[in-house]
């Protein structure tokens, strides 16, 4: 699994440039005022004034860039948490689920979007719709395999079928048929993705960064 700081800022998918930047600014003012003081006693002030003010222009640019993390982190819990309510899942497993796709290479938006394409050729089944039967029964799968489940339940029951099919042909279209256009984008993540999901959930659990359904930390 990635580290710490990188799971961190793709779970939030926030930009931390502008913080990084001025912190490293801070530090840079800081280095100089040690310098500048030792050069001689009598500029001591004169150097004391100049890394203040360099201190608290960095100080300033650091704060602005804390500001548009925390903007940027609240923003994506939102669609996180609306995407969830759509999907009917609880916002910390869709979050989870995401960050799975995150480190197969799917972003977040194709992901729920191919979750949402899911539910619509289950509703589709569910109907007697042929098309949708026949994608279903070439993976083994009937309504009574998927009735009653959640959306994340669902995806993974079919993506363990998906990833057990050999030919790599048949695979992709099985998951172009379920998933639409970003099927193909999905497999890389469904060879253990029971495994992946819960390694994930758990190190979501340790850290008290899951998403809770009200918007802030699921700190269980």
């Amino acid at each position: 699994m990635a580290s710490v700081v990188g799971d961190i800022a793709i779970k939030v998918g926030a930009d931390i440039g502008p913080l990084v930047t001025g912190l490293g600014r801070a530090q840079g003012a800081v280095d100089k005022f040690g310098k500048s003081a030792t050069i001689s006693a009598n500029g001591g002030m004169k150097a004391l004034a100049i890394a203040g003010g360099a201190i608290a222009a960095s100080a300033i640019t650091a704060g602005l860039g804390l500001v548009a993390l925390t903007k940027n982190a609240m923003d994506n819990i939102d669609v996180m948490s609306k995407s969830a309510t759509t999907l009917g899942i609880h916002t910390a497993s869709l979050q989870a689920m995401a960050q799975v796709a995150n480190e197969a290479g799917v972003e977040t938006s194709g992901f729920t979007k191919a979750l949402t394409k899911m539910q619509d050729n289950i509703a589709g089944l569910q109907q007697g719709t042929g098309a949708q039967v026949l994608a279903f029964q070439s993976l083994g799968l009937a309504m009574a395999d998927l009735q009653g489940k959640g959306a994340d339940e669902q995806f993974a029951t079919i993506a363990e079928h998906i990833a057990g099919i050999a030919d790599p042909a048949e695979r992709t279209a099985a998951a172009l048929n379920i998933f639409g256009k970003a099927g193909a984008d999905l497999i890389p993540m469904m060879d253990g993705y029971r495994a992946s999901l819960e390694e994930t959930t758990k190190w979501q659990a340790e850290f008290g960064i899951g998403v809770s359904d009200m918007g802030g930390p699921d700190l269980v």
